[in-house]
């Protein structure tokens, strides 16, 4: 009934994850980032800070994925 085309087809194990990724990311590093702007912290220091959240959420991502995949 449904046919994925050439594209979806390969890269079909990982869209949920990208999408589910994207959102959680979001969130958070908007989080942060007002958090920080509420507390009145100087504008480096702000992007310093959504920067090393974004590195830090898309490890904590993919190491739990891997972890998944292997153990369960």
């Amino acid at each position: 009934m449904h046919k994925s085309s050439g594209f979806l087809k390969k890269y079909e194990e990982y869209l949920g994850e990208f999408f589910y990724g994207g959102i959680d990311g979001c969130a958070t590093t908007f989080a942060v980032v007002a958090g920080s702007v509420g507390a009145g912290l100087d504008s480096v220091i702000i992007i310093i800070l959504g920067f090393a959240n974004l590195l830090a959420d898309g490890c904590a991502m993919s190491f739990g994925r891997e972890y998944w995949k292997h153990y369960y």
